[in-house]
């Protein structure tokens, strides 16, 4: 066959096979690009809901000791309040029998 007949054609079909395997090649690359990255990001929301995770554990751990240590608190300030009203009582007595014996 004579290059005159088939060169005409070959030409643009060679052009065209070639962009189609580039487009082939680019799709293929940026698919696999996509699957990495949805990896990775999962990967990272999984990191992220396990530090969530351990944020509320934590904080419902220093929750609950900010609970006892206010609780410790307050019985110490009651029972030095009961102290308190107890001495005054006996005072108000000693007044009382002071009193009492004029």
């Amino acid at each position: 066959m004579k290059p005159e007949l088939w060169l005409p054609i070959a030409i643009p079909a060679a052009s065209f096979i070639g962009t189609l395997a580039v487009v082939v090649v680019g799709f293929l690359y940026s698919n696999s690009r996509i699957s990495d990255l949805r990896g990775d990001i999962g990967g990272r929301l999984a990191d992220f809901s396990t530090r969530m995770t351990d944020l509320r554990v934590f904080l419902t751990d220093t929750q609950k000791s900010e609970a006892e240590r206010q609780d410790a608190n307050l019985r110490r300030v009651e029972d030095m309040l009961l102290h308190k009203f107890a001495e005054l009582d006996n005072r108000l007595s000693s007044i009382e029998r002071r009193f009492e014996g004029r």
